[in-house]
């Protein structure tokens, strides 16, 4: 069955608080089998609001150094997505509308989005609950931006979290 049509709009720098509080949401709700509480919470220090704010004017800039969407519902923010460069930043779908298909709507429009601007070869870190996800859209480990011969490394919490590397050719 086909996901239903979603509103896919540009995140604005008013989206902040409810974007930060999807990102805790979604975070938190990742169970033990992938990261403890102290992976999650240093994951969830990552989110600041000057951070998400910087990120949303930049967007906002002329030159539009970044490209963020954001999906909500009447109630609150369901998923929120980010390119930067040739890099997928950010893709969160709150636990609710996970499996709905919005993940995979987010990161089509981020592809698109980086081929328009001349973008060949995306790539990202991917968190372990993710790895499925991602890799079932065609991308694959990208060994030349890892820390390991794995693939992993770290995402900027201290080591806490890893993540591993992936690239897909657009």
């Amino acid at each position: 069955m086909a996901p239903e049509p979603v509103a896919i709009r540009h995140a604005e720098p008013a989206d902040v608080q409810a974007v930060l509080r999807l990102l805790r949401e979604t975070v938190e709700a990742i169970p033990d089998a992938w990261y403890t509480p102290l992976q999650r919470e240093s994951w969830k220090a990552l989110f600041t609001e000057d951070a998400l704010a910087g990120l949303l004017q930049r967007q906002a800039q002329p030159q539009g150094l970044t490209h963020a969407l954001v999906v909500e519902d009447a109630s609150r923010m369901m998923a929120f997505a980010c390119l930067a460069g040739d890099e997928v930043k950010m893709l969160y779908v709150h636990p609710s509308a996970q499996g709905t298909g919005l993940g995979g709507q987010l990161l089509t429009q981020l592809e698109t989005e980086a081929r328009r601007r001349g973008v060949s070869r995306l790539r990202l870190r991917a968190s372990a609950n993710a790895l499925g996800f991602y890799k079932g859209r065609g991308y694959a480990r990208d060994l030349g931006n890892a820390s390991s011969a794995t693939g992993s490394t770290s995402c900027d919490c201290g080591g806490q979290v890893l993540c591993t590397w992936l690239a897909k050719t657009l």
